[in-house]
């Protein structure tokens, strides 16, 4: 990974004991849905990461983002807040995991 592209305000992925449990769910989908939680931008309304940068940040190949995303779409585990046709926000929906939504 080129540690020399600083991605502005992240420190890591926290992933929760409460989704860590949780079934039906690949452990890099938990990654992936626990840095979607964590690059939450409150001017946006959620993460406005795009799949290439969500895949090198967590050291994973952009097919299985390409694949998690929209699989977690589906489960309702991720919400497609806005799309422009350019830039896409998505914000995860935590409260399927600990009881707690952001505003």
């Amino acid at each position: 990974m080129d540690e020399s592209i600083p991605v502005k305000g992240f420190y890591g992925v926290f992933i929760p004991s409460q989704l860590l449990r949780m079934d039906g769910l690949a452990l890099s989908e938990k990654i992936i849905l626990a840095a979607v939680d964590t690059l939450y931008e409150k001017e946006e309304g959620g993460c406005a990461k795009s799949n290439p940068e969500i895949a090198h940040m967590l050291g994973l190949g952009l097919s299985a983002v390409k694949s998690s995303i929209p699989r977690m779409i589906t489960a309702g585990l991720i919400e497609r807040i806005n799309f422009n046709g350019r830039k896409r926000v998505i914000r995860a929906c935590n409260e399927k995991w600990n009881g707690v939504k952001r505003k």
